[in-house]
């Protein structure tokens, strides 16, 4: 979640999540009365958190992480989707063809990613498959 409400902070669009009404980062630490997009008490059921977790501690992360001078993750950059082994099936599976070339790969723990292949070889498979 932190990695994608600073998007628009490595985009250089805004200093601050808290600057960007788009992002969920104000939905979390400050949330409105009503209209609420975001589903907290589900979100703090599967995070297994109280309403302290979410506010002070998720605006911790947010104020730790810009102080690190955020950076892309190629991970999430160059993937198509990252998650667990299912979600990551699942989504190969919706993308039908348009997943001819993409590839599971284990990224890290009980993570997964959906990947080209890389366009060398991309070129290789096409140009075996029809050769000029």
């Amino acid at each position: 979640m932190t990695y994608i409400d600073l998007n628009m902070v490595r985009a250089g669009v805004v200093d601050h999540p808290r600057e960007w009404k788009h992002c969920g980062y104000n939905e979390i630490v400050d949330p409105p009365q009503r209209y609420r997009l975001l589903a907290r008490d589900r979100l703090k059921q599967l995070l297994g958190a109280d309403e302290y977790f979410l506010t002070d501690n998720y605006q911790h992360w947010i104020d730790e992480y810009i102080q690190k001078s955020p950076t892309r993750e190629k991970s999430w950059t160059e993937a198509v989707a990252v998650g667990s082994s299912s979600f990551v099936e699942k989504i190969k599976e919706q993308l039908g063809i348009k997943a001819k070339y993409r590839h599971i790969h284990k990224y890290s723990g009980y993570a997964f990613t959906l990947k080209e292949t890389s366009a060398l070889l991309t070129i290789i498979i096409l140009n075996a498959k029809c050769p000029i």
